[in-house]
């Protein structure tokens, strides 16, 4: 693909989102998430998960990936990118945020009837996402759509990974046992829910307990 990268939209701990656009139709806009080639195994394990899960209207579409190289480093430092779907809502949270602390429980139940649907494509496939939160479930239009697929998992292959997914929303036989099957993602989407409804974290009072 014949690309130009844009402005920067967004940054997780070992990746960086920019605006994307191609050459050959400018019209066209995507996101790209690039990590250093080196240290980019979460990506390329993304890349090819959401290969396999194309095809459900719930999940971030994904339209391929490459390694490309900077001129200023002489070429020697390879990036590694993946093109997304551009999620023109930002996030679940970035939604919160706008609705001052709450969303509204018309959105909340367009926004939870695009999240079981991408799920249940999810774990029909055999697959378990690991990660969902609100940082997690972009909007596009007026649809959520579950992205951010590093952690994903084959249902019931052994976990290697000491923490897979966020703290706070790890379900108790993920945070007790190691144990990620297909009730975890439920679990955090109960999290998820709450959040959307409060506008506050859950466990939020955990320390204090």
């Amino acid at each position: 693909m014949d690309w130009v990268r844009g402005a920067a939209i967004g940054r997780g701990s070992s990746a960086a989102v920019h605006l994307a656009f191609s050459r050959s139709f400018p019209s066209t806009t995507f996101a790209v998430k690039s990590a250093a080639h080196s240290s980019s195994s979460l990506q390329r394990h993304e890349a090819d998960v959401l290969a396999k899960l194309q095809g459900c209207h719930q999940i971030i579409g994904f339209f391929g990936h490459d390694i490309t190289s900077d001129p200023a480093g002489g070429g020697i430092d390879l990036t590694y990118n993946v093109f997304l779907e551009y999620a023109d809502g930002g996030s679940i949270t970035d939604a919160i945020l706008r609705a001052f602390g709450c969303l509204p429980e018309l959105t909340i139940r367009r926004y939870l009837c695009s999240i079981l649907l991408g799920l249940r494509h999810i774990h029909a496939m055999g697959y378990v996402h690991c990660d969902i939160k609100p940082q997690n479930i972009l909007i596009a239009g007026e649809e959520a759509r579950i992205a951010d697929f590093g952690l994903a998992k084959r249902a019931a292959e052994e976990s290697h990974v000491e923490i897979r997914g966020t703290p706070m929303y790890l379900a108790p036989e993920s945070a007790a046992r190691n144990d990620y099957e297909a009730a975890a993602d439920i679990w955090a989407l109960g999290c998820t829910v709450s959040e959307m409804v409060s506008g506050l974290p859950p466990w939020r009072d955990a320390e204090n307990s």
